[in-house]
């Protein structure tokens, strides 16, 4: 009997829905056992992350509203301590 690896619990938070979708789809191929979440605001993001166990990784669009990147950076690692936080730039 094979045991199915234990299910993670990613959140992509950007505010482009066609960019949300094309991240979720390349995670779900990547991680076929992973449930995928998106948020489309600050606030929806920290929602499902509060809901459930903790997220065990965030992809995060850096210029994204409510966003502010140095104090909530910080403020999402103090809270969600043992998750990934992989922040995404179309910036220079």
């Amino acid at each position: 009997m094979t045991e199915r690896p234990e299910k993670s619990r990613t959140i992509i938070a950007d505010d482009h829905p066609l960019f949300r979708e094309g991240l979720r789809r390349i995670v779900q191929r990547l991680y076929p056992f992973a449930e995928v979440q998106e948020a489309g605001s600050l606030g929806e993001m920290l929602a499902l992350a509060r809901t459930g166990p903790a997220p065990s990784t965030f992809i995060l669009e850096w210029v994204f509203p409510g966003l502010d990147p140095a104090r909530s950076i910080a403020d999402l690692r103090q809270e969600f301590r043992d998750s990934s936080i992989i922040l995404l730039s179309m910036l220079d």
